[in-house]
């Protein structure tokens, strides 16, 4: 760590030698400026904001006093070491009241100067060095609240007001737009069957790891939040003076976050793009469209999807989607009721589909019973032998009213899990 420094006095020769014979290369010093007398000394401090000012007691247009007290208006971290004769020896003393770190008397022994200066840097590399690791504890904390308080405005969990975000920075959260894409990893409910719940963690933590180490380079204001396990929002937020990534640049950002992932972790991930920026209050729609599109849209690895709004209507694949949410809502606020509601209602709008709508309903039921069992491995009610019990089953599987038993299946042991924590709840 290099420390920079300013060297004042009014007689050239001190300030020749003290350039000279003073080995501050070797120290980690770096001179950054010299000065005849103290309003120079000042001037360089304010320009320089040195971390180490060695300056004469007495010198033109400003006193030893009245420079310390003006450089701690400037810089109240630097450190300062007086030159005095002996006959200021009691004025010296009186400095180290306003700040003054060490002094040394003239003739000055120059050995004894480089002995103090070394402490001195020592002592200003581990205060500098505290104080980064104090920055980079504020930064993670911040962080850390900044990601928590974004994932609950994904989920809904929280009303957006003006206290709802940290003052990052001045603009007005309403004015706030980002663009949204959503990653999954290729299959994970399936790869990750067999994986302990320390590997999978270890999984989770790399693929989030490259696509940060990945977005840093891009250098835009992003947030990468794990929404469960396997899946991510990428949250990138726009600037007033460059609006918005155009959509061909965003693409081949998403691609190469794909080969990156790829080829550090050896996973594939899907890709779902949301077409336009979006404002703060419709983070969490956008989130459950995205979800819902990605889910049941998925039919190859690695794919990058635009969202797209579907038109017809009524549409089931949306309105079994809504009813599969009900389940997941239902299970996670304990109420039996309306979980067994939304899986009764699902049950009749797929009853009532024309021969003609089999295939795609069989494949979205698939899709969508793959969603809930993440959901229910998310909310640790389902242990690893119902889940290999119910991918047996779904390879098995070959109609809708399989798919729906298995379904059927799926809610009891959410049902089954949910109350026994309301119990230990209670």
């Amino acid at each position: 760590m290099r420390i920079k420094a300013i060297l004042a006095d009014d007689e050239p020769n001190i300030l020749r030698n003290l350039q000279v014979v003073i080995p501050w290369d070797e120290l980690g010093i770096d001179i950054v400026g010299t000065a005849k007398n103290g309003l120079e000394a000042l001037e360089l401090c304010g320009l320089h904001i040195p971390d180490l000012v060695m300056s004469d007691i007495r010198m033109p247009l400003m006193d030893g006093i009245t420079f310390v007290e003006k450089l701690r208006h400037l810089n109240s971290n630097c450190t300062v070491l007086m030159v005095t004769g002996y006959q200021d020896f009691e004025y010296a003393r009186s400095l180290m009241r306003v700040g003054v770190s060490d002094y040394i008397l003239k003739p000055i022994n120059y050995e004894e100067l480089e002995n103090s200066i070394r402490k001195m840097s020592a002592e200003i590399r581990s205060r500098k060095q505290s104080q980064q690791e104090e920055q980079q504890k504020l930064g993670t904390m911040k962080n850390l609240a900044y990601e928590k308080i974004m994932q609950d405005v994904l989920l809904n969990y929280t009303e957006i007001t003006r206290n709802t975000l940290l003052p990052i920075d001045d603009r007005d959260f309403e004015t706030l737009t980002y663009l949204f894409a959503m990653i999954d990893v290729d299959e994970y409910s399936q790869q990750s069957l067999h994986w302990s719940e320390h590997e999978r963690r270890l999984w989770n933590f790399a693929v989030r790891n490259v696509m940060q180490h990945s977005l840093t380079d891009e250098k835009v204001k992003f947030t990468v939040l794990q929404m469960r396990e396997g899946e991510w929002c990428l949250l990138i937020q726009c600037d007033d003076r460059d609006s918005t990534l155009s959509s061909a640049s965003l693409q081949r950002l998403v691609v190469q976050l794909q080969a990156n992932v790829r080829q550090s972790v050896k996973l594939g991930i899907s890709v779902g793009l949301f077409p336009a920026a979006v404002g703060l209050h419709q983070l969490s729609e956008t989130y459950r469209k995205l979800q819902c599109f990605m889910q049941l849209n998925l039919g190859k690895q690695e794919a990058v999807l635009f969202y797209k709004e579907v038109k017809d209507s009524p549409d089931t694949s949306s309105t079994l989607w809504y009813l599969v949410e009900e389940m997941v809502t239902g299970l996670k606020q304990f109420n039996r009721l309306k979980t067994e509601d939304a899986l009764q209602r699902l049950k009749m709008l797929l009853e009532g589909l024309p021969d003609s709508s089999f295939t795609r309903a069989y494949q979205m039921l698939h899709f969508l019973i793959l969603h809930l069992l993440r959901e229910l491995r998310e909310m640790s009610s389902l242990d690893i032998q119902e889940e290999e019990q119910i991918w047996r089953q779904l390879d098995k599987s070959e109609s809708i009213q399989h798919l729906l038993q298995i379904m059927t299946q799926l809610v009891s042991i959410g049902l089954e899990g949910t109350s026994k924590k309301k119990i230990v709840n209670c």
